[in-house]
């Protein structure tokens, strides 16, 4: 027999090449991915302005041009910023869009925050926590026709959109003739809360458009009319306080106001203050108009009276308005003088308060003096 010799020593596996390798290999393709998704996201930006600038040439048949100064995303943090936005009227555009009116747009900034990636991607209903656009001048030479068109919500590539918040600041606008424009802002913003672009939002009786609350301010607004001039230092609305205020408003006629008589009424107001309360913007937007008080405060009111009657309040609002109902009316501080007429009448100090008015023709409507009940 041969001696044996056992060792004491315990016998260690050797490490498998196989399972290094596949480590390295592993480590290796993550490297590549990270420095891939790098590279790709260093020419998003660029390639993101330049769709957003070909869908809107595209999208307007080449009626109008987008220019993107700069544009920048974080998918990180899920934000979106373009700076220095142009958007003008092409000089010679294509004859299928010679009906989109003429427009000049800038916009200073646009922030676009929390957006929801994964929905966009299902093509579902897309969160935003906030779009915010600053320093905004809009030159708008006609209102474009929107007869038979597709809604907002239905012109979207995705189900819908819900923005938590959205906020129009420093806003300036022209609309008219680039001389003589019909409607002049100095300054204005708007600010909407939980905006739902979607059908649902849509069909929601108690959203004001799309949105759930709306607020805005309006200064140095002057709008030609047909024979005057009417200018506003300042306006305010709050749909969530069902409040508008109106401060320094002032309407001219274009020729001053003396003894002769014309076809027309022309009207002279200075109105220092007006407060319209418990003005449901919901049933506004639908043409129905339900408000609680309206006080008019030191107004002085100059009038002619036409040679030709003119036809009846609710024949002028029904147009625009199915319904006009107002609990009451208060008018305190007032002066008022009445020209083209040989007695030509005049009052101040006037103070006048009507209640429960309904804007209806006089044989539907159950009211005691014009179209009020008292």
């Amino acid at each position: 027999m041969f001696p044996t010799t056992l060792s004491s020593e315990p016998v260690l596996p050797s490490s498998s090449p196989h399972k290094t390798h596949w480590g390295w290999w592993v480590l290796a393709v993550l490297g590549l991915l990270a420095v891939g998704v790098t590279i790709a996201l260093q020419f998003l930006d660029p390639w993101l302005r330049r769709k957003l600038e070909q869908q809107v040439t595209t999208a307007s048949h080449g009626r109008y041009q987008l220019r993107i100064g700069e544009l920048h995303t974080s998918l990180r943090s899920r934000t979106l910023t373009l700076r220095h936005i142009r958007m003008r009227t092409a000089v010679t555009p294509s004859p299928d869009s010679a009906q989109l009116p003429r427009v000049r747009l800038a916009v200073g900034r646009l922030d676009v925050a929390g957006v929801g990636l994964l929905a966009l991607l299902r093509r579902g209903v897309v969160p935003l926590d906030s779009l915010v656009l600053d320093s905004v001048a809009l030159q708008l030479a006609a209102l474009p026709k929107t007869g038979g068109g597709k809604a907002l919500h239905e012109q979207l590539p995705v189900e819908g959109v819900r923005l938590g918040q959205v906020q129009l600041r420093h806003v300036r606008a022209t609309y008219g003739p680039a001389k003589q424009p019909i409607i002049r802002l100095g300054q204005g913003r708007l600010s909407a809360q939980d905006v739902l672009l979607s059908a649902a939002g849509a069909a929601d009786a108690q959203r004001i458009g799309y949105a759930a609350a709306v607020a805005g301010m309006l200064q140095g607004l002057a709008v030609q009319v047909p024979g005057h001039h009417v200018k506003l230092l300042r306006g305010a609305f709050a749909s969530s306080q069902q409040r508008l205020t109106i401060d320094s408003l002032v309407v001219h006629p274009n020729r001053p106001i003396n003894n002769q008589r014309e076809k027309t009424t022309r009207i002279s107001l200075v109105l220092p203050r007006l407060l319209l309360t418990g003005l449901n913007a919901a049933q506004l937007a639908r043409k129905h108009l339900r408000a609680d008080t309206l006080r008019l405060t030191a107004s002085r009111l100059a009038l002619t009276v036409p040679t030709v009657k003119p036809p009846s309040l609710h024949v002028l609002l029904a147009p625009y308005l199915q319904e006009c109902r107002l609990k009451r009316l208060e008018v305190s501080g007032g002066t008022l003088r009445i020209a083209g007429i040989k007695q030509a009448p005049a009052a101040g100090g006037m103070r006048a308060v009507a209640t429960n008015i309904q804007v209806l023709p006089r044989e539907a409507a159950r009211t005691a003096i014009y179209y009020a009940e008292a």
